[in-house]
């Protein structure tokens, strides 16, 4: 892959019995810049004009040189992305690789009528990731985080969120 190549192709695992290989296909979008990193400068008190004046003065600390970009996701063969009624959510996420960011706990009814746990917000190795978009220095770092999580497909009928199987 091209350095200069802004789109990229993963199979991903999803919560269906169709043994169909699904994937979504990822767009690198506008570079990412943490809030940390977002004022150069430090502010502290000096003695030369004023003292009770506060002066900006330039960092010491180095900024990352590796770009973090926002990666979306701009096609994918998981359903028709027009029925907004319809999304896509993780779910079977590996919590000793991956870790919960959600501040509410999701739920949705399979076709069993049981509820299932499902998720918005995860990060793996300090990459952030949803299941429309991800955080990332490079598509390594999806695909690795990409192998343990599920995504899974949500229709909200009548205020309730059920799990769809795939065809």
């Amino acid at each position: 892959m091209s350095k200069l190549e802004r789109n990229f192709t993963f199979t991903v695992n999803v919560n269906s019995s169709n043994k169909q290989s699904y994937w979504i296909k990822l767009h690198r979008n506008n570079r990412y810049i943490p809030s940390s990193h977002s004022i150069h400068a430090n502010l502290v008190k000096t003695s030369s004009i004023d003292p009770n004046e506060w002066q900006v003065v330039q960092t010491r600390r180095k900024i990352k040189s590796n770009p973090i970009y926002y990666w979306t996701i701009e096609q994918h063969n998981l359903f028709d992305m027009s029925d907004k009624s319809i999304k896509l959510f993780f779910t079977d996420i590996d919590t000793t690789q991956i870790e919960n960011v959600d501040q509410n706990n999701y739920m949705a009814i399979d076709k069993n009528g049981q509820l299932k746990l499902i998720h918005t917000h995860l990060r793996h190795k300090g990459m952030k990731m949803t299941p429309t978009y991800f955080v990332a220095k490079n598509t390594r770092q999806i695909q690795e985080a990409l192998q343990y999580v599920t995504y899974c497909v949500i229709k909200t009928e009548n205020n309730e969120q059920k799990l769809i199987d795939l065809m």
